[in-house]
């Protein structure tokens, strides 16, 4: 793990979440982009941690799925409290079914807990990036995120990359994106940081437009 800069947490924050979990294929074919995930997933919290409202507001969670398992590879904080990033081992198979499973639940429990302490909340983000075809059974995990999803009110995106399967993708998320030949996923999490910050300054009731990051096109499924 590397470290990230630190930011003083002492003080009691009040301040209205935004839910960002972060669901990443972790699969045998994504070994080549081992490096280039983590320093884009690093360069995300350090923009966020120098806006000094998302830093408070935005809080990250990262779940990575591969070699048969879902695995939480930092559970929900704010950015500000992230002293290093995540260890990203890409390997064996590709078991979406687990991932959306376990970010459903990883999702569910921080928005409860946010509940119960009264602290008010954005709209949640999920995300999930993949490059391949699931293994194992995804279809009753994708139909309970689904359920989920709306009624909740989260929004959901997906990234294909790769060989992935685009109309998978699309069962369980509102909105498809595909990598094409200029996509690079530095230029894709420098825009998540940005579309981050933007939703963090905004007030209740506001319409956030975020623009379409660079070397993706939204798919019509």
């Amino acid at each position: 793990m590397r470290d990230l800069p630190s930011v003083s947490v002492n003080e009691v924050n009040f301040n209205r979440r935004f839910l960002v979990c972060i669901c990443i294929d972790c699969s045998g074919s994504m070994a080549p982009y081992e490096s280039e995930l983590v320093e884009a997933i690093e360069r995300l919290i350090s923009d966020l941690k120098s806006d000094s409202i998302a830093a408070k507001s935005a809080e990250i969670g990262i779940v990575g799925f591969g070699n048969d398992r879902a695995t939480i590879l930092r559970d929900f904080a704010t950015v500000r409290e992230f002293s290093s990033s995540p260890r990203i081992e890409c390997e064996g198979s590709t078991p979406l079914g687990m991932a959306l499973d376990t970010s459903l639940t990883l999702m569910r429990e921080k928005q409860e807990e946010l509940t119960r302490q009264g602290i008010p909340q954005f709209k949640p983000l999920m995300i999930v990036l993949s490059d391949g075809a699931p293994t194992g059974e995804w279809s009753a995990p994708a139909r309970r995120f689904t359920k989920e999803a709306e009624k909740c009110g989260w929004n959901t995106i997906s990234l294909a990359y790769g060989e992935a399967d685009e109309r998978v993708l699309g069962t369980f998320t509102n909105t498809v994106l595909k990598a094409t030949k200029g996509f690079s996923f530095a230029e894709f999490f420098k825009w998540l940081s940005s579309s981050v910050a933007s939703v963090s300054r905004s007030s209740e009731g506001d319409k956030v437009a975020l623009e379409l990051p660079p070397g993706v096109v939204q798919l019509q499924l």
